[in-house]
């Protein structure tokens, strides 16, 4: 079944525009820190994987590959707002970070 869902996740994300990818990413994260302010580790670990899974899909397209630094990145400190906050970083200003994602896809 894992199988059949990242095939279908590949030939769907690689029609969107990295706005697009960038704003799914969004919405995936923006439930992770919900799950993270509410304490229910069940769900953090479902949101942090279904994330990472779509971040995965982003970097194994060959259209960014200018951006796959900064993609790199992302999912690094998606990763960090999990663990205690080894990395310093805060869960709303990872949120900031898609805020024009999601302008952007709203426009389309």
């Amino acid at each position: 079944m894992a199988e059949l869902h990242s095939q279908t996740l590949a030939s769907r994300w690689a029609k969107l525009p990295l706005p697009s990818q960038l704003a799914n990413i969004g919405s995936e994260v923006s439930r992770l820190v919900l799950w993270i302010k509410k304490g229910n580790n069940e769900q953090v670990e479902r949101s942090l994987a279904r994330a990472l899974e779509l971040v995965d899909a982003t970097l194994s397209d060959p259209r960014f590959g200018k951006k796959r630094e900064e993609i790199e990145m992302l999912k690094h400190s998606i990763i960090g707002i999990t663990k205690k906050n080894d990395l310093g970083i805060d869960p709303d200003s990872i949120l900031a970070y898609f805020n024009p994602f999601f302008s952007m896809a709203a426009l389309k």
